[in-house]
């Protein structure tokens, strides 16, 4: 079984989905992912969703390709809207805005079960992610960053736990990413600091008190270079 190569961000998501179980993938684009996950058998099994017929037709090819028609479900929906219960421990939603994130959550009536683990990955507003999930009783147990083409990126690993936390807005920014001697996690908050200076110069060119901003890129750069123990 010749699977099908991929990038260092669904690498990093693999490495953080937890064997033996079913996985869902939703907004699939193509199947790579859990063709992947189920190809390998890092994956027991599971299924994978798009709301658009031509990423599942071309994941449809893939999984008949492979021969894994009998593992993988392919479903024409919403997020997570077919999703039935029994489907999924794992469930990866990657490569779309924070806030499309949050619309799927809410929109699941399994998403506040203990047994799920969430693979989160925002292309935009990841802050909005966090603050939503800290706020509704989810904890980010931890965050990875992988970097490819000179775009850094956030893997959230996710659980309900029902705890509730308001965030601070250097927690909004930095999440949980801990270590920053890794060069992916470091690249990521460069990312972050060069989106806040490009904040900061937009509002002191419009004549804009940025001094709470300011503040915020102090605090990150600190952060960023203060060594966990």
């Amino acid at each position: 079984m010749k699977l099908p190569p991929l990038d260092a961000r669904l690498r990093l998501i693999v490495s953080m989905v937890r064997p033996g179980r079913p996985a869902a993938d939703v907004g699939t684009d193509h199947g790579k992912l859990i063709a992947h996950l189920v190809g390998t058998g890092r994956s027991s099994g599971g299924c994978a969703t798009d709301i658009h017929p031509g990423p599942l037709s071309k994941a449809r090819e893939l999984v008949d390709e492979l021969g894994l028609q009998d593992k993988i479900e392919l479903l024409l929906c919403d997020g997570l809207s077919a999703v039935q219960d029994h489907m999924a421990q794992e469930i990866i939603i990657a490569g779309m805005g924070g806030d499309t994130i949050v619309h799927i959550l809410e929109q699941w009536p399994h998403s506040k079960q203990e047994d799920k683990h969430f693979l989160l990955q925002a292309m935009t507003k990841p802050e909005v992610l966090r603050g939503w999930l800290w706020q509704n009783g989810f904890d980010i147990a931890e965050e990875r960053c992988a970097s490819q083409s000179g775009h850094a990126y956030s893997v959230m690993s996710v659980y309900y736990t029902g705890e509730t936390l308001d965030p601070d807005e250097l927690m909004l920014c930095l999440g949980s990413i801990n270590d920053f001697t890794h060069s992916d996690a470091k690249a990521y908050g460069q990312k972050i600091l060069f989106q806040l200076e490009q904040k900061v110069t937009g509002m002191e060119k419009a004549g804009q008190d940025a001094s709470r901003w300011r503040s915020l890129m102090e605090q990150i750069e600190t952060r960023m270079t203060t060594k966990e123990d």
